[in-house]
């Protein structure tokens, strides 16, 4: 039921948008070859620590929003041992 709130809510919808625009950047810059000039290389780091920051803080505010983001995020960082 929530889920299908979430869907017609501009404000999660935009949460999701900026959440796969960043997730995507990301990917981005992780698959580019790493620059031999330094300054390249900070800027590239410095955009990546962002990105990240955005993807976690983006990831927390649907888990809160939606349970099923929650449940997804609990069961990626369980062990074998957590499933049985």
């Amino acid at each position: 039921m929530r889920a299908r709130a979430a869907a017609t809510d501009p404000i999660l919808a935009q949460q999701l948008g900026e959440l796969a625009d960043a997730r995507r950047r990301r990917a981005e810059l992780l698959l580019t070859p790493v620059a031999q000039d330094a300054t390249t290389r900070d800027r590239r780091g410095a955009e990546l620590k962002v990105l990240d920051a955005t993807i976690a803080k983006r990831d927390r505010e649907l888990a809160d929003a939606l349970p099923v983001v929650a449940r997804r995020d609990r069961l990626g960082a369980a062990t074998p041992a957590d499933l049985q």
